[in-house]
């Protein structure tokens, strides 16, 4: 069968045997061998006009064949990248969030990607620029279920709400902390964020108001199959090859009901910190802040300034120590991280190795907050060993100058019920392992006009999203986590997970760079795509089958979701991730792949 080549209607130049190739070449001769300007006959004119019909033909058909292509998924992703490209280029300095689902139709159409990160907090805008900067030909996108970036801090509105990690570690390595004070404010952390994203280019990747109701992982197409609803419930399909869940560990669709007897009887106002409502004013209010971590420490120094009173009701008491942010060393932000990473390594590793010591430490950092009053002390002194359960940080010691004030107090006993005007209190503390002992003298009943419930959040791993392998659900209380960044027998899916002991970021950076060494490492190995952890039945005998604890943690809220939280192992690369310094370098320079199954 003959092919239709649009060369051959085209003048040859080798068809012309004349040895004066610049006149021949040039101009057609005639049949008595003049040159084209000396003589020409109709035959020859109709000739030269035939040849330039067939010229102007092949090239509008090579016109309509560029438009075709231009008009197909490859005319379109080549499109979408052209203008992200002309979008950073013309607004460099951009600071606000481009939301791809209002962009070009080009935009809304491209719905396959290499890599789809579901997230836009801390931890997804971080392994976007790892994604960005070290494996740029990748495609990829964020698709964030808010209408916002920033995940917990943009949920979060309590007063006074701010980290309770340094931001020199829980900020970025390509971007560091240089906005005053360690312990960030909610708002200053929001404006690095976004100053963040602006700096390295990825406002055009993130899609907001995307949630992802579930992910189908189909061994036949060898990629995920995510199916998306935005704000007005419109559903979608987004398929990728890899999938990175950057969506935190706890629930933050609903809060959850405090276990407190008689609660509905409070003719008060009930606050759960998570859903914090605008239009309260505490000014002059007496308000009851039942809980004793992170978030009820940050609260009552806050509260404080402007209510009536704030007691803080706690059960059993927690290590709250006082940290300078006065005085900092003189040291570029990036060599500054580096010195707080290894602070942190040697604070907790002393805790761990001298429970006792640094116990007393803490006893008397507390005392002398407390103006050597040890009629108080007892409210600071808990059973556990520090860094069983998180250290909650005061900073300047805000927390103990409220009480100071004598416009807070704290109160260790159990509730014995909520009454009417506020909560009825038990005259002894039950603390952790069932010991009951006497604390100092608690009033029968504290009133109140308003109970801020700071107990806890519900810990949720991969935001509630239904993970299907090959149409099987996937349950993660079943699972063994692999380098604390994936899911046994479940391919090419990610989790970012921080430190119980240290920032979050630092965890989440760790698997971010882990990711980009196992793309690139799949690269190389004859176009793999899939990579699956493998537990051996060896390796599950000896965990048990049932594995330990991914946190190393009493705390109340991660005892009762351990059902639902993977697990790890007691060997090779299923340990718990728990020392900073070894894992630092290890997902730099070092790649352990063993437990690893890929497969093209």
């Amino acid at each position: 069968m003959e092919v239709f080549n649009p060369w051959n209607a085209m003048p040859s130049i080798r068809d012309n045997t004349s040895s004066t190739l610049g006149v021949s070449a040039c101009f057609p001769t005639t049949s008595t061998g003049k040159a084209f300007g000396e003589s020409i006959d109709g035959d020859d004119l109709a000739k030269i006009l035939l040849n330039t019909l067939e010229h102007l033909i092949i090239l509008g058909f090579l016109w309509l064949l560029v438009n075709a292509v231009w008009a197909t998924k490859i005319g379109k992703l080549v499109a979408r990248r052209l203008s992200r490209k002309r979008a950073r280029a013309r607004y460099p300095n951009e600071t606000s969030i481009v939301d791809i689902t209002a962009g070009t139709k080009t935009e809304k159409a491209c719905n396959t990607f290499d890599v789809v990160i579901v997230g836009a907090g801390i931890s997804g805008i971080n392994t976007a620029h790892r994604l960005k900067t070290k494996m740029p030909n990748l495609t990829f996108t964020i698709l964030e279920g808010r209408g916002d970036i920033g995940g917990t801090w943009d949920m979060f509105r309590y007063p006074g709400v701010r980290t309770d990690s340094d931001m020199y570690t829980y900020g970025f390595s390509w971007n560091p902390w240089t906005h005053g004070p360690s312990f960030a404010k909610g708002s200053a952390l929001m404006a690095y964020l976004r100053e963040s994203i602006a700096k390295a280019g990825l406002g055009p990747y993130i899609r907001l108001s995307q949630r992802v109701e579930s992910a189908d992982w189909s061994s036949k197409s060898k990629s995920w199959a995510l199916n998306v609803s935005d704000a007005e419930g419109r559903q979608r399909k987004i398929h990728s090859r890899f999938v990175v869940l950057g969506t935190g560990c706890f629930d933050y669709d609903s809060a959850p009901k405090p276990d407190i007897p008689g609660l509905d009887a409070f003719q008060g106002r009930v606050i759960h910190p998570q859903c914090w409502p605008e239009d309260y004013d505490h000014t002059g209010q007496r308000i009851l802040v039942i809980g004793s971590g992170a978030t009820a420490v940050t609260l009552l120094p806050s509260l404080a300034e402007k209510a009536a009173h704030v007691t803080m009701v706690q059960r059993s008491p927690t290590y709250i120590v006082p940290i300078s942010q006065r005085k900092q060393l003189r040291l570029p932000a990036s060599l500054r991280r580096y010195l707080f990473i290894a602070v942190t390594w040697l604070h907790t590793t002393a805790c761990r190795l001298w429970p006792e010591g640094m116990r007393a430490r803490f006893r008397r950092l507390a005392l002398a907050q407390l103006d050597g009053d040890a009629s108080q002390i007892e409210n600071f002194t808990p059973r556990y060993d520090p860094w069983r359960q998180r250290l909650c940080f005061s900073p300047e010691g805000d927390f103990y100058a409220a009480l100071r004030s004598g416009r807070a107090e704290v109160v260790t006993a159990r509730i014995d019920a909520v009454v009417e005007n506020g909560v009825r209190l038990s005259p002894s503390s039950s603390g952790d392992g069932g010991s009951t002992r006497s604390t100092t003298a608690a009033p029968a009943l504290v009133e109140a006009d308003a109970i801020v419930t700071a107990t806890g959040m519900r810990m949720v791993l991969g935001g509630k999203i239904g993970i299907r392998v090959d149409g099987k659900r996937v349950e993660m209380g079943e699972r063994l986590l692999w380098n604390s960044c994936m899911l046994q027998d479940v391919p090419n899916l990610f989790l970012l997970i921080g430190y119980p002991n240290a920032s979050w970021t630092l965890g989440a950076d760790n698997t971010a760079l882990s990711i980009c060494k196992l793309i690139r490492q799949m690269s190389k190995k004859n176009g793999a795509q899939v990579a699956i952890p493998r537990a051996s039945w060896a390796e599950q005998d000896l965990q048990g089958g049932k594995g330990v604890s991914m946190w190393d943690l009493t705390s109340t809220y991660v005892l009762e979701a351990q059902k639902r939280l993977p697990k790890c192992g007691r060997t090779g690369p299923w340990r718990r991730r728990r020392n900073i310094i070894v894992d630092y370098l290890r997902a730099r320079w070092g790649f352990d792949g063993s437990g690893l199954e890929i497969r093209g």
